[in-house]
């Protein structure tokens, strides 16, 4: 969910539903546009979310926070 937006950045089926991703394979296999779409927005949201300096920062804070709780 994190990665996977609905309609923007792909497609998620529920767990198990062997025909909903039957469908969903074929909607992207039929559409090149649609998967050329979903994977450049996939790819920027990515890039913006998950930068190594945006992690790093992310992980600090909770460090700290959970140093100031123990000390």
């Amino acid at each position: 969910p994190e990665v996977v937006i609905p309609g923007e950045t792909g497609i998620l089926v529920p767990f198990g539903d062997t025909r909903k991703l039957a469908e969903a394979i074929i909607t992207l296999a039929e559409d090149a546009d649609r998967r050329q779409t979903f994977g450049e927005r996939g790819r920027s949201n990515c890039l913006a979310a998950f930068d190594w300096r945006r992690m790093v920062a992310e992980i600090e804070s909770v460090y700290e926070g959970l140093a100031r709780r123990s000390g």
